[in-house]
């Protein structure tokens, strides 16, 4: 019950949510687009003047068709 408590607190509402440094990550994803980001950010935070706060940004991936 906490976890699901906690989950609700950070708006996560569906499987599988992942956060990437802050950043609200929805839906499955494959290895090379989950490093693609990972080193974005790792890019990012290089040179971001507000290197760690929380940017209220998300990014969405589309739904995999099932069959």
């Amino acid at each position: 019950n906490k976890s699901m408590e906690k989950g609700k607190e950070l708006g996560v509402g569906a499987t599988p949510t992942l956060f990437i440094n802050g950043r609200r990550l929805v839906g499955r994803a494959d290895w090379p687009t989950l490093r693609s980001i990972i080193d974005y950010e790792i890019d990012y935070q290089k040179v971001a003047h507000n290197a760690g706060e929380n940017c209220g940004c998300e990014v969405t991936l589309p739904a995999p068709k099932l069959n």
